[in-house]
C-alpha cells in the first residue's frame, strides 16, 4: 500500500479477493477501493435522546391576570397581595412587567 492512501482505503487488487482493475483507469495508475462503506444517514435517522423538563408556572405567572383585574377594580397593592397571599412587592413587580 502506498503512503498516499488514507488507512481506511486500500489499493485495488491488494489483499485477499481484490477486485479486477477497472478499464476506466489508465494502465499503471493506482486504483483505490473504499473498504468502509456505510449508508448515508439523514437527520431523521440519527438517534436522539433528550429530557424535557416541565414545571408548574411560577406564582407570578399564575396570579398575573388576577392582579391586573384587581388593580383595575381600584384595589391597593397591599390589598391585592393580602387577598392573593403574596407580598406587596410581588404585586408591584407583576404590574411593572407590562
Amino acid at each position: 500500500m502506498s503512503g498516499a492512501c488514507p488507512p481506511h482505503v486500500r489499493e485495488e487488487g491488494s489483499g485477499e479477493g481484490g477486485a479486477a482493475p477497472s478499464p476506466a483507469f489508465a494502465e499503471g495508475e493506482p486504483h483505490y477501493l473504499w473498504t468502509r462503506l456505510q449508508p448515508v444517514r439523514t437527520a431523521a435517522e440519527v438517534p436522539l435522546a433528550f429530557v424535557v423538563f416541565t414545571h408548574k408556572p411560577f406564582v407570578y405567572q399564575q396570579i398575573g391576570p388576577d392582579v391586573w383585574k384587581m388593580r383595575k377594580l381600584g384595589m391597593t397593592l397591599q390589598a391585592i397581595g393580602k387577598e392573593l397571599g403574596v407580598h406587596e412587592k410581588t404585586v408591584r413587580n407583576i404590574l411593572g412587567q407590562r
